[in-house]
Formats: C-alpha cells, structure tokens, sequence
C-alpha cells in the first residue's frame, strides 16, 4: 500500500500539479468499488458488497475489438490533452505485425491468438466488416487465413511465413510452413462474370504447379469456390496468353505458353501438383456469407 501510495502521488503530481487530497482520494475510491460492484454483477454474475451503486449511464459490455479499442483510447486521451486525434494504425501495418508475430509459430499458438482475440466474432460481425469496407477485401483474407490455420495445421507443422493481406505482399504465396504451401481465395464465384476470377486463380495454381523452390512440401488452393475452380480448369478453352495477359507471369514463362495452348490442356498435366479444397467443408463459412458473392 505504501508502494502504490508513493506511485499514485507521483502520477497526480504529473499530470495535475499536486498529490490528490484525502476528500480527493476518497471519491476516487468510492468511484472505483461502484465500478467494481457494477462490473462483477454483469459481468460475472457475482456480488461483492451488499449495497448496488445506482447506475444512471446504460455501460455496453458487448465485445469490442482490440484494435478499435486501443485507437478510440488514444484519442480519447490526445482530446483531454488538447491535442489533435491520433490516426489509427492502418490496416496493412496491422497485417505486417501479425505477420511477423507468427513466425516460426504453429498450429497452437494461432489457435491461442484466434480464441484470445475473438476472431470469429470479429469476422462474422457484418457491421464490423461495412465499418472497413474500404479495405474489406484485405480484411476478409486476414481474417479468412488466420481462421483457417489452425484447420489445417499440423500439430508438429510451423509457420515460415504469412501474407495475410490480399495480393501476397511480396511474398511468393499466402502461406508457407514446414509441411506446405498454400494460396487462399475467399471470394465466391457467381454463375457467370468470372472472367478476372479465373485469370487470377489460374495464374495461382501455374505458380504453385511449377514452383520447384519447396521441395517436398505439399501445395494446395484453399477457397469458397473449390467446385466451380475444378470445372474452370478441367475445361476451359480459353487460350493460356488471354487467361495470362495481364499478369507478369506471361513474360515470366513464355516457354510455357508454347508447350501448352489452353487452359485445360496445362491443367490435365499438373492437377496432381495442387490439391484445391473447399474451405466450406473446414470451417462454417455458410452462415457468414449467406449464398452472397463477395
């Protein structure tokens, strides 16, 4: 008590010139039990004192992200100083955190990181999601990635490195472990108007088809559309340099637009290269997207 004494003075000497009075202190402390009487009872179901504080405010205790929190924290503090607001942390310099942070990491350390962070809950949050629409591509795929992992993980399997925003950021693939590279792909094909769909997906699965720096390691597409993917490359006889024209890897690989002319034609020498699995039959993505198309 006489460490926290001397510690709290110091704070109030900071920030408002002197150490709080005794009637000072004392409102501060009546103050903080009303809190805690108030925060056991709701959320813990529990009671502590025998008296309940009228409460004349309507707390939410709903979850709210961690993110949101911290920002909203901030600026909070920077208006009582008197400061302009602090932007908060852009959504790309968030995923390159997270990146990071997974590193060397496996299967029960994204678990521990998806359960600790309500990450489920933040994703199925439909308002959470029309808040960030500006990104809610990137957002879909971080979330999307960081809920599959540990799905497909294996126990003993580690993490080399993550791209979790949408376009690989510079890495070569969405994914790569110990045991597996790895494309992900949470957009839901329609009947018809996939033609930019298709250019991408098939641009994926060359580049994991042909890629020879994994040895030994298994590749596969993760995605919502796994049915309508399969079909799309079993059959299509669109010409490799319209389906590549717009990609860098059509200059990358001439030789193999020479040796294969359709799409179909390429796909029936390497589908056993590339494994494509529908991310429906892992997680419970139905309810999230309800039959719409992203």
């Amino acid at each position: 008590m006489e460490i926290e004494n001397r510690m709290q003075a110091a704070i109030c000497t900071k920030f408002i010139g002197v150490p709080l009075s005794k009637e000072e202190s004392a409102h501060v402390h009546a103050i903080d039990r009303d809190m805690l009487v108030c925060e056991f009872s709701a959320l813990m179901k529990m009671k502590v004192f025998d008296d309940i504080p009228n409460i004349l405010s309507k707390p939410s205790f709903d979850f709210n992200g961690f993110i949101e929190t911290e920002a909203e924290f901030i600026n909070t503090f920077t208006l009582i100083q008197g400061q302009s607001p602090s932007k908060q942390k852009d959504v790309r310099t968030l995923i390159s955190e997270l990146e990071s942070i997974f590193l060397s990491k496996g299967k029960k350390d994204v678990l521990a990181f998806v359960d600790g962070y309500k990450i489920t809950e933040i994703f199925t949050e439909k308002l959470y999601i029309k808040k960030l629409s500006a990104q809610v591509d990137t957002i879909i795929h971080a979330y999307g990635i960081l809920l599959s992992l540990p799905k497909i993980l294996d126990d003993d399997e580690t993490i080399e490195y993550l791209s979790l925003g949408a376009g690989n950021t510079g890495k070569p693939f969405d994914l790569s472990t110990s045991k597996r590279v790895a494309e992900f792909k949470f957009a839901k094909w329609d009947t018809k108007n996939n033609t930019i769909r298709q250019n991408k997906i098939f641009e994926n699965f060359l580049e994991l088809a042909i890629d020879v720096g994994n040895v030994g390691k298994k590749k596969y597409i993760y995605c919502l559309s796994a049915e309508e993917i399969i079909k799309f490359l079993t059959n299509s006889e669109r010409a490799l340099g319209s389906v590549l024209s717009r990609s860098s890897i059509n200059k990358k690989h001439p030789d193999i637009q020479i040796k294969y002319k359709t799409v179909k034609e390429f796909y029936a020498d390497y589908k056993h290269e590339v494994e494509i699995v529908e991310l429906n039959n892992l997680l419970d993505f139905g309810g999230i997207y309800g039959g719409e198309t992203l």
